[in-house]
This record gives structure tokens, sequence and C-alpha cells, in this order.
């Protein structure tokens, strides 16, 4: 499943290792999370991220 959280970026949910305020950590890569798509990236993927 893929995910956009930011208009320049779609991600695979798979890939998301951590969610700060305004970034998204894939590995090493850091990609900006946009204040328009936090609530709903964190709706669709936030229990995922906590049961790992």
């Amino acid at each position: 499943m893929f995910i956009r959280i930011h208009k320049s970026f779609l991600v695979s949910v798979n890939a998301i290792q951590s969610i700060d305020a305004n970034e998204v950590r894939l590995g090493k890569l850091l990609l900006p999370l946009s204040k328009n798509y936090r609530e709903e990236v964190m709706n669709k993927i936030g229990d995922r991220l906590f049961k790992r």
C-alpha cells in the first residue's frame, strides 16, 4: 500500500520507519511530511508504526 505524504512524494507504507512532526524516515532518507497530509497519514498508518 502506498500513501501520499507530500504533493511531491508517494511512499510505501512498509518502508516507513518513523514519523516526526514534519518528516518521514525511510531508512537513511528523510522526506518532508506536509501539514496537509499529516492527519491522513497518522490515521492510516499510525497504528502500524506502534505495533513494530
